[in-house]
């Protein structure tokens, strides 16, 4: 009897050293989530340095952001054309938009940035109605089927760049199309963001996208 006592107790000890050292890893991760979110968000971008191509490529998400600054690669002679990936609305706003004549809101956005840095139509192409990141990839290389092109500045987030060259290799694989990624330095725009646990959240998230994209999707689609 006294050796089962001996033996619970035993595990007891072992049991609450465990939770002790769990809780100090989770208390420590806590404290220094800023830290090693800093330290991922660095791993996530992608920096080859602006390059002179062909076209300048533009993730359209976040297009706010992301095609101000692709306006004005453009406008430094870094491509020849700018090419931007338009999202797809819901089926109500595609009908709104129908009936009464509109553009989309993305469309109208992007056209407004572009007046606004003077680039006119003949310059710029919108590829629309995109899902995702892999999708604007595909959409990318539908345009390259219709009009090749030798190589693509690709702008985008930092904190999104990996995932989007992961992409734009996949769909352009065996193609000997070189892309240069010159993103946009989320930290520099958003400010104080980048101090928020919402921040921390943003970049926890893409990596996880990173990690579904890598190992979700087969090699090559």
């Amino acid at each position: 009897m006294a050796d089962c006592c001996w033996t619970i107790r035993i595990h007891r000890k072992k049991a609450l050293i465990a939770a002790g050292v769990f809780l100090a890893l989770v208390c420590l991760l806590f404290f220094t989530r800023h830290l090693l979110v800093g330290w991922l968000a660095g791993w996530l971008t992608v920096q080859d340095g602006a390059q002179a191509c062909d076209i300048v490529f533009v993730h359209g998400g976040k297009a706010e952001r992301r095609v101000p600054y692709g306006a004005e690669l453009f406008k430094k002679g870094y491509g020849k054309k700018i090419v931007i990936t338009i999202g797809r609305d819901d089926q109500w706003v595609t009908d709104f938009s129908r009936e009464y004549g509109i553009d989309k809101f993305d469309v109208m956005v992007v056209k407004a940035i572009l007046k606004n840095r003077d680039i006119p139509p003949s310059s710029s192409v919108l590829l629309m109605d995109s899902l995702s990141t892999r999708d604007d990839a595909r959409k990318l290389r539908e345009y390259y089927d219709r009009t090749p092109f030798r190589d693509a500045l690709v702008v985008t987030d930092s904190i999104h760049s990996r995932r989007s060259m992961l992409c734009l290799h996949r769909a352009f694989k065996g193609t000997g199309v070189k892309f240069y990624s010159h993103p946009l330095v989320l930290e520099e725009q958003l400010g104080k963001f980048s101090d928020s646990d919402d921040y921390v959240n943003y970049v926890i998230e893409e990596e996880l996208r990173l990690l579904f994209y890598t190992f979700g999707f087969k090699k090559g689609r």
